[in-house]
């Protein structure tokens, strides 16, 4: 019976390892289909891989590394000539580049140190944005020490 349990344990953890393994196979495709696409100036198709890509999952799949590759993706979106939905791509990369840390600062910030040229400014300004959501700016501070306390509710 012990040695059935054993079994039984090592086949479900192969599974599962395949299923993993699948899923990021799948996703790391997915991401190559998206920068293929940008290389190619078909924004919409790399749109389209990127929400399909993320859909309901809310990042949670994802490694460091490809959510990195995902943020360059909704930067490259964003640089795009149609700006109709710039604050949106920003903002999702922006998502993507603070996931990836935090799930594993090395490994992030081994993916945004090996950047090619054409992504560093992209990764200073992500780099900016997400600095500038941890540490409110001295304007605001001063405008929080402004409002009168018989004015807060």
């Amino acid at each position: 019976m012990k040695h059935l349990t054993v079994i039984i344990t090592a086949i479900i953890m192969a599974l599962t390892t395949t299923s993993c393994q699948e899923n990021r196979d799948q996703t790391n495709e997915a991401l190559r289909d998206a920068e293929i696409a940008l290389d190619q100036g078909d924004m919409r198709t790399a749109a389209s891989v990127t929400q399909h890509l993320v859909g309901d999952k809310n990042l949670s799949g994802l490694t460091p590394r490809q959510l990195g590759r995902l943020s360059l993706i909704y930067m490259q979106l964003a640089d795009s000539s149609d700006h109709s939905n710039q604050s949106e791509h920003i903002s999702s990369a922006t998502a993507c580049y603070r996931k990836a840390y935090e799930l594993d600062k090395d490994s992030a910030a081994e993916f945004y140190n090996q950047v090619s040229p054409e992504h560093t400014s992209r990764v200073m300004m992500l780099s900016n944005i997400s600095e500038s959501l941890d540490t409110p700016s001295d304007t605001f501070l001063q405008t929080v020490d402004t409002v009168p306390a018989d004015t807060i509710h």
